[in-house]
């Protein structure tokens, strides 16, 4: 069975050194979003702040298989007004 790994980062790096195998690509996904939901819900604060958070599933030659990305961005109409601000 192929061995995953899954690295989180936030600013930091987060590295999976042990991997954990999964009997294909589909069921990685899954164990993937799993954990960034876990890793999401402790790190709320900084990614709700703008932020850059994601996570990679990498093989055990450090190709990247996919990638999870979260980031919040506030829209121009949620930003304050420079002019208000005078």
């Amino acid at each position: 069975m192929p061995r995953y790994f899954f690295n989180a980062y936030d600013g930091s790096a987060l590295i999976d050194n042990e991997g954990t195998e999964f009997a294909d690509l589909k069921s990685a996904k899954i164990e993937a979003v799993l954990r960034a939901s876990h890793l999401l819900k402790d790190n709320a604060k900084n990614i709700a702040d703008g932020e850059d958070w994601h996570l990679e599933a990498v093989n055990v030659s450090g190709l990247i298989l996919f990638r999870i990305d979260i980031l919040v961005t506030d829209a121009p109409v949620s930003r304050p007004d420079p002019l208000m601000n005078r």
